[in-house]
């Protein structure tokens, strides 16, 4: 949102070695959105998709149900809902297996209109194709100068039309603008999926507290990311004493909201008996 970018300047401007990537899932998403949303073809395939799978969720057709569409972040999903209609027309046309227990007549006639949207189905998986390939890509080498030039030949074989050039030459130009920010052999993270990653895991551990602000356990993202040995484990509990931790945390983390809380509402607890 506005306010995590604005916080994301502030601090780029006093730590000027910090730099500022866009995440590449989010950028891909948004080229999708802007292809697709709003497209009377699209719009039609998600109705009847969404159709389908409330008609057929609770009989013995169910097997082949389309995914599920997700009011949020609907466009970083897409290719769940492009592949089950690509899989599905290509299993309507083959002949039927006795090992495969639904009935192919009666899946058949259930989706008979699916086939309306067959060359649409191709043509979105072109534009999602590009935009995977691009996502793969980053993920794995992150951003450094030159990796624009590595896309474009990547892509190369992924696009079919002219549609689809437009979506790769706007993937090609964002990377290399972004690419513009590392320095010579340095390579930046594209991809925000390790840190997202690591937070959520940091909630499991919080439980309850995760919504109260950070706790002593933050620190423990430091052995969720490094390699973790018995030696190290043992010298580390040894060489930061219990007084050593807490004395840290109050100085750098102070109280977290859920502590605050319970101090108030104990304190009103304890006036109220009184009272009584």
């Amino acid at each position: 949102g506005s306010d995590l970018k604005s916080g994301i300047e502030r601090f780029c401007k006093t730590h000027k070695k910090t730099d500022y990537i866009y995440d590449i899932k989010h950028k891909t998403a948004s080229v999708l959105k802007h292809e697709l949303k709003g497209n009377e073809d699209w719009e039609n395939y998600c109705k009847y998709a969404n159709q389908k799978r409330n008609e057929i969720q609770q009989t013995k057709l169910a097997p082949a149900m389309p995914p599920n569409q997700k009011s949020k972040a609907r466009f970083m999903n897409i290719g769940r809902l492009i592949s089950w209609g690509k899989k599905l027309l290509s299993f309507l046309k083959r002949p039927k297996k006795k090992s495969i227990e639904i009935d192919h007549e009666e899946l058949r006639i259930k989706f008979k209109e699916l086939k309306k949207f067959e060359t649409k189905i191709e043509e979105w998986n072109e534009l999602y194709q590009i935009t995977k390939k691009t996502e793969s890509l980053v993920r794995k080498e992150g951003i450094y100068k030159g990796c624009a030039s590595k896309l474009e030949t990547e892509l190369k074989d992924q696009i079919k039309t002219e549609r689809g050039q437009r979506i790769a030459n706007e993937l090609i130009e964002f990377v290399e603008q972004e690419s513009l920010k590392a320095k010579d052999n340095e390579k930046l993270l594209g991809s925000s999926e390790i840190i997202e990653s690591v937070f959520g895991k940091l909630k499991r551990i919080e439980g309850d507290q995760d919504k109260s602000g950070f706790t002593g356990n933050v620190l423990s993202i430091c052995a969720m990311v490094s390699k973790t040995t018995t030696e190290t484990i043992k010298k580390a509990m040894e060489t930061i004493p219990t007084k050593e931790l807490q004395k840290w945390c109050k100085e750098n983390l102070g109280e977290s909201i859920q502590c605050k809380r319970n101090r108030i509402l104990q304190s009103c607890a304890s006036e109220a008996i009184e009272k009584s």
